[in-house]
């Protein structure tokens, strides 16, 4: 009979508890999205290795999902297949003080199993979430998207590690705010050992069209490194996309140590392109140590100083 009542905080909660189960083709989504309502906040929940189907979305809101084996998640639904959240600041809805844990999903394997799917993984609000050690395989769309889902929601000290997006007929990770939505912004965040391989779209993409501008909505301190770009096709699209439009803001960007390339023998594209174009401003964008081969140019920007280029090839 599944467990019905949290199992103390200092015990994990196993999938299998709440009637999940391995390798039946049915839909495990209800039980895994019980299992991270039962646990505790900052619990621990755990997923033996396997394949599970998920029909629904699962959101990881200041809990810890963690597989056990690297199972894997079969993601049979349209939209997203797994949604992490959690608080801002340092207070908990009751005007607590929080631990400033952050939310963590690491050690799976993500699949798409719907020809709709737009994306393995969503971040969408909170401070210090940690994604690690994620495999995302054969995407229909979108690998990973970090997007504040609403206004007065914003994303801070997120970290990005082992995480590696294999296959997607989109792109492979997006940070992008909201159009028109008040105080939403990314900030401060580290991308480490990431990598993308056979992405028919962009690799790596930062998008802010906000009307709103400045501090108040912008993509600020973002950090990639030790990190392996590929893209394929026929296309004159960049590796990496830097865009703004409105009054959108991107300022203090580093790529230390980043290989960015393309397979295709007919890329035009660069392998970064800052397009300030339909408004806004891209600003002390750093490239160190890197390499980028297989492409039309090294860099794309409106104007030279946009882009800092130091001890790199191919730029």
């Amino acid at each position: 009979m599944a467990q019905t009542t949290p199992a103390p905080s200092s015990q994990p909660i196993s999938v299998l508890d709440f009637g999940a189960v391995a390798g039946d083709g049915q839909d495990d989504s209800a039980a895994f999205q019980n299992a991270l309502d039962a646990a505790p906040i900052n619990g621990l929940v755990v997923v033996p290795a396997g394949v599970y189907e998920l029909d629904s979305t699962v959101v990881v809101a200041n809990r810890h999902l963690q597989g056990l084996g690297m199972p894997a998640l079969l993601c049979r639904m349209a939209d997203t297949c797994v949604e992490i959240g959690g608080w801002q600041g340092n207070r908990q809805p009751d005007g607590s003080a929080s631990q400033l844990f952050g939310s963590r999903f690491e050690r799976f394997r993500l699949v798409g199993g719907n020809e709709e799917l737009r994306r393995a993984v969503r971040v969408s609000m909170g401070d210090y979430p940690r994604l690690e050690r994620l495999l995302i395989q054969d995407m229909p769309g979108d690998c990973l998207l970090v997007q504040p889902r609403r206004a007065f929601s914003w994303i801070e000290n997120l970290m990005v590690v082992d995480v590696k997006c294999d296959g997607a007929a989109g792109d492979g990770f997006i940070i992008r705010l909201p159009q028109n939505a008040d105080q939403t912004f990314v900030n401060e965040t580290i991308w480490s050992n990431i990598e993308t391989r056979s992405v028919s779209g962009r690799a790596f993409v930062v998008d802010n069209p906000s009307t709103i501008g400045g501090g108040e909505a912008k993509v600020s301190k973002l950090q990639i490194e030790y990190s392996e770009f590929d893209t394929i096709g026929d296309s004159d699209t960049p590796v990496v996309s830097l865009e703004t439009e409105n009054d959108g803001l991107i300022e203090f960007v580093l790529f230390h140590w980043v290989t960015m390339e393309s397979t295709s023998e007919s890329r035009t594209g660069p392998c970064i392109a800052a397009d300030s174009s339909g408004g806004g401003l891209i600003e002390r964008v750093f490239i160190e140590g890197s390499i980028c081969f297989g492409t039309g140019s090294g860099v794309q920007a409106a104007t030279s100083n946009t882009i800092s280029v130091e001890r790199s090839a191919g730029f």
